[in-house]
């Protein structure tokens, strides 16, 4: 609404009186009772009109406080000045459709005079108001209009109390604005006179402003960085503390702060009251319990570095504008400050910056610094450039330019390229140049030094600036590189070479992510067989090319390459683009890049034709050795025939050819043989007849055999055994595969070694096996064929291949045979004095025609069980030491109590056997000693002793870890304690399920002691006890009368989880490989397998002696 300035003034006036929305007064409203008794009106009004309303200061007989102005009978006066009398409100044009007339308070008669103000302006109006029309006479109006004058009097009085307490607040207020004038003139000389730290200075702002505005908390806040700022300090007056470091993030309140930014300051008298406050109240005033406040900005050169924050907490307080004033010059003077400590700030940097480069330059004496004035003349020259140019510092400061150390000859050619204009030469212009192109002002330069040699440097060229940005020199720093460049070059020479042997390689080489398995890299012949284009290959892994039943192998190379660093060699077949296969041969290792990320670099070489020849050679052995003998058995036969004269007689010079074609038949037979043994063995069809036998026997009839080949030449076979029992010592082998054995070694003997000569061959006796060793005179084996001499087809000599008759086949064999039945062969040789090849065999022990494996040289780490046996009498100690052999621990002895000292604390053993009697200690002293042992503080002990303890009985001694036997001891007894105390059950208990009794019997027999044996001849009875019994093991039958013995498996699974499974039965076993189970063996094969073996390896076991 457009307002004259006569009614803005009288708007202002009506203000100023501070009677708008006053509360009611008893002075007023006794005037309007008054007017409502005189006049016998229901309503009697004093009425302020404002510039949208008429607010009734005192009213009787009307409930509201206010109505619009646009509807209220008093604007009529107010605007006229004049009294307004309205009879009947229903008639009057004006009125007739007023609100007010047409409903509530249906208005008639109205009368009202103006009210004025001490300056005259009309604030409102004295009204009475009746509900039917009426008139008013003159007495009653001039009436009206004095009770109006009582008003203004009132008015007046008001005005001339509020212009009193006006001069005490003026004269108040001069007396704050003094004291503030004074606290901010005392501050500013405390801040600039002490030289306080910054946030000492902070503390003595803070606590200032709290003292001079009476309030309880002041801070000040400064910003980190564009989101968060931080309080520097802040003083609480009512606890005398001071804090600082509290940050807050200003994104949280953005309102508040564009407040802030935009008009320098936030005054809240009431902070629930101030709209931009709303977020700010919840998040923080109100848990702080601040009332009020006076926040002002504080300015740097950006226009915002903070906030000076002055909050009320004990009441709600208006700030005046000299408080809002003094708070500004406050956060001015904190700006200043700030400023002042920022200039501080960099001079320190600048001071610390310059001894850092001094320091740098110092210590840069690898690094050539050259710093040049804006003409080019030296003036910084630094010991990295003295060390790598050769002039020292006085040579070149002031008085010469760069130029000196350059090759002038390229710089003129780069010059030249760039087309820059040079006369007579280069000059400091070019480097001028070239401190702003990017492609000169870092690039590598050839340097002359003072000696004349030049080297290669990288040079980075940059501009120094004065402090009004003027370029005031030019900066130089140099890395010589001359051997970092020829070593690239080299590198780029040795990666091309490699690159091209990775490309031409006639084997695939593969880059493979460790982690995914993916293809990072591959030359064409690892991509050639696969059938797909390279772009496919690279988004293959080797997992996607790997047949799945692969997958355990390939995850115990993964393994081998965390454990080892690499794999390999590893057979396996890689799967086509059309799904067909091909053998692979890998070989790898392991590398990190330089991100420390694992990747496998590859060897795989496509093996198909290998496969194919090496089928092709095993069928073209097979196929043409068959053929051979059917034509060589007629050949030799006639022969024999001749030979022998039954067909007549035949001349001296026809016996001759014979022979000599009776010999090379027998020679060849013999090639094809081995041809034939080698074919089986590679194949594994070569079928092996094991069985117990004397060793000595079968090396004697070995030698017997060869007896006609070394009286021909004269030489002698010896055989020593030593101290070996010969009645006791036993191997398992196959009878002919152990003669080929021995005929081939001593054929070889017989062979290299000169006439005259002599063959020895030792049987020796070793803990757990014997050894056999062949030695010769010979000629020995040479250095580089010693790696060979094992692999088939080959000799020492190709030029005595003829000599020899050999066939290169005889010691390939001879290994596989030894290998065949759980033997090692070696050898040691020194050309031109002769060989020794040498083999070990399990021994092997014949007790009541039942065969049982003492130990085997090839027994595992994880089975091997160790024993000490302490005991002084040697003949004790070995049979105490085979018994606890016959049990499978590896036996070490010691007579003496200082032997066994160092065995105890150089391994562990599992049991130890001890004597009290030795001779050089108490055995009871020694088992203390066991006890305190790092390493066998926990074995099992038996002391067995001919003495007993006073007072006390051996069962007192015995516990889960110590037994105790009075000699003479028996081999049952020392069974039954080690059984015990090993933790080993006397006899395992086995469930036979098979309805044929007879052969139930014989599998009793068999197994002997050690087993015992439950015999169940249906699936009914034996479902009965695999519910009511535990087992150790089942011989499970498939034919029973009432059904298949596999049916049975699940009763097992769930009753005996560990019993070992083994299928004994008569039919196929094909079927049986459907099962979980440790073996499936034919009835036919009984005869001809270690039953006892079987079981005990089901069982994870060492096998056993019965005693």
């Amino acid at each position: 609404m457009i307002t004259s300035d006569k009614e803005q003034q009288r708007l202002q006036a009506l203000w100023d009186s501070e009677l708008l929305d006053s509360s009611a007064e008893q002075r007023f409203d006794r005037i309007t009772r008054l007017a409502q008794q005189v006049f016998d009106v229901p309503i009697a009004l004093i009425s302020l009109v404002d510039d949208y309303r008429q607010w009734f200061k005192s009213k009787q007989g009307l409930d509201v406080c206010e109505t619009p102005r646009e509807y209220a009978f008093c604007k009529y006066p107010v605007d006229s000045g004049e009294p307004l009398i309205v009879n009947n409100a229903s008639e009057h044009p004006d009125f007739i459709n007023n609100p007010l007339v047409t409903g509530e308070p249906h208005i008639r008669f109205y009368a009202g005079v103006p009210i004025h103000s001490p300056e005259g302006h009309v604030l409102g109006t004295l009204c009475v108001i009746d509900t039917k029309p009426r008139d008013l006479d003159q007495p009653q109006l001039d009436f009206l209009t004095d009770l109006a004058h009582s008003v203004e009097s009132l008015v007046a009085a008001d005005a001339l109390k509020l212009q009193l307490t006006e001069l005490q607040t003026l004269r108040t207020e001069a007396a704050y604005q003094a004291s503030l004038n004074q606290a901010k003139a005392d501050l500013a000389i405390q801040v600039q006179m002490n030289n306080f730290p910054l946030n000492e200075q902070f503390k003595l702002i803070v606590k200032t402003c709290c003292e001079a505005l009476d309030t309880e908390t002041a801070s000040i806040w400064l910003k980190q960085d564009e989101d968060t700022i931080e309080c520097n300090g802040q003083y609480e007056r009512l606890s005398d503390t001071y804090s600082s470091g509290v940050t807050l993030a200003m994104q949280d309140q953005p309102e508040y702060w564009q407040y802030l930014k935009a008009n320098s300051e936030v005054v809240a008298a009431d902070v629930t009251q101030h709209a931009v406050l709303d977020s700010l109240v919840k998040d923080y005033l109100a848990p702080q319990q601040v009332l009020s406040l006076l926040d002002v900005l504080i300015r740097d050169e950006s226009g915002f570095e903070g906030c000076l924050c002055i909050e009320s907490r004990t009441q709600r307080r208006s700030w005046s504008p000299i408080e809002v004033i003094f708070a500004h010059d406050i956060a001015s003077l904190i700006s200043k400050l700030q400023a002042v400590h920022r200039q501080q700030k960099v001079a320190e940097q600048s001071a610390a910056l310059a001894s850092t480069l001094s320091a740098v330059m110092e210590a840069a004496v690898d690094v050539a610094i050259i710093a040049t004035a804006s003409d080019g003349t030296i003036r910084i020259f630094n010991r990295g450039a003295q060390n790598m140019l050769g002039y020292s510092e006085s040579e070149v400061l002031t008085k010469e330019t760069p130029l000196l150390f350059h090759d002038v000859a390229e710089l003129t050619s780069v010059a030249e390229n760039l087309q820059l204009p040079i006369t007579n030469g280069p000059s400091f212009e070019f480097f001028q140049y070239a401190v702003d192109s990017a492609e000169l002002s870092h690039r590598h330069w050839t340097y002359v030094r003072k000696d004349g040699s030049k080297i290669k440097v990288l040079l980075k060229l940059s501009k120094t600036h004065d402090q009004a940005g003027n370029v005031s020199g030019y900066l130089g720093i140099a890395l010589d590189v001359t051997d970092e460049l020829a070593a690239e070059k080299e590198s780029t020479v040795q990666q091309s070479r490699l690159r091209a042997l990775f490309d031409l390689s006639p084997v695939g080489i593969a880059l493979n992510d460790f982690k995914t398995g993916k293809f990072l890299d591959g030359n064409a012949k690892l991509v050639e067989p696969s059938g797909y284009t390279e772009e496919q290959f690279r988004e293959l892994s080797y997992f996607d090319l790997t047949p799945s039943e692969y997958y355990d192998k390939e995850q115990e190379m993964l393994e081998s390459m965390l454990s080892k660093g690499r794999y390999g060699p590893f057979e396996k077949e890689y799967i086509r683009k059309d799904g067909t296969r091909y053998p692979v041969l890998l070989n790898g290792v392991v590398i990190e890049d330089l991100e420390g990320q694992k990747l496998i670099w590859s060897i795989i070489e496509d093996i198909s034709e290998r496969k194919e020849l090496e089928e092709m050679k095993s069928q073209f052995i097979s196929t043409v050795s068959h053929e051979l003998r059917t034509p060589l058995t007629s050949v030799a036969g006639a022969l024999s025939l001749l030979l022998s004269g039954r067909l007549g007689e035949i001349s001296p010079k026809a016996q001759s050819m014979l022979t000599i074609a009776n010999n090379n038949s027998k020679r060849l037979v013999t090639l094809i043989n081995d041809l034939l043994d080698f074919e089986k063995l590679a194949s594994g069809n070569m079928r092996f007849e094991l069985d117990s036998h004397a060793l000595v026997p079968l090396v004697q009839s070995a030698i017997d055999d060869s007896s006609t080949y070394a009286t021909q030449k004269n030489i002698q076979i010896q055989l020593k055994t030593s101290d070996l029992e010969v009645d006791k010592t036993y191997v398992k082998v196959d009878e002919e595969r152990f003669h080929q054995i021995m005929n081939n070694l001593l054929s070889n003997a017989l062979k290299f070694s000169a006439a005259d000569s002599s063959i020895d061959i030792n049987v020796v006796g070793l803990p757990g096996f014997v050894r056999v060793m062949v030695t010769d005179h010979g000629l020995g084996i040479p250095d580089d064929f010693k790696d060979k001499i094992f692999k088939r087809f080959q000799q020492a000599r190709a030029s005595d291949t003829r000599a020899t008759n050999g066939t290169g086949l005889g010691l390939a064999i001879t290994k596989e045979l030894i290998e065949a039945m759980g033997g090692q062969i070696d050898f040691v040789s020194t050309p031109g004095k002769g060989s020794c090849f040498y083999f070990d065999l399990p021994l092997t022990v014949q007790h009541e025609d039942e065969l049982h494996i003492v130990s085997k040289p090839i027994i595992t780490a994880d089975s091997l069980r160790n024993a000490l046996v302490i005991e002084d009498d040697p003949d004790t100690c070995e049979v105490l030491a085979e018994i606890y052999i016959g049990h499978g621990f590896h036996v070490q002895t010691a007579t003496t109590v200082s032997v066994a000292r160092e065995s105890i604390h150089t391994q562990a053993f599992e049991l130890i056997s001890l004597d009290l009697n030795l001779p050089d200690g108490k055995g009871l002293d020694f088992l203390h000693e066991i006890r305190a042992s790092d390493l066998n503080a926990e074995s099992k002990v038996i002391i067995i002793s001919g003495q007993e303890m006073s007072g006390s009985a051996p069962e007192n001694y015995r516990s889960a870890r110590l037994d105790w036997l009075l000699k003479p001891v028996s081999e049952s007894m020392l069974t039954k304690v080690i059984n015990r105390i090993a933790g080993k059950k006397e006899a395992f208990h086995v469930l036979h399920v098979e309805d044929d009794n007879d052969l139930s019997q014989v599998v009793s027999s068999i197994l002997g002691n050690n087993f015992k044996v439950t015999h169940a001849a249906t699936c009914k009875l034996a479902r009965k006890f695999i519910r009511e019994s535990k087992f150790d093991a089942v011989l499970l039958d498939v034919g029973l009368p009432d059904g298949s013995g596999t049916r049975l498996i699940p009763d097992i699974k769930a009753s005996n989880p560990d019993a070992a499974i083994i299928i004994l039965s008569g039919q196929d076993l094909s079927h049986t490989t459907a099962f979980e189970i440790h073996n499936a063996l034919l009835k036919t094969d009984l005869p001809s397998i270690d039953l006892q073996e079987t079981l005990y390896q089901a069982l994870k076991q060492p096998k056993r002696n019965e005693f």
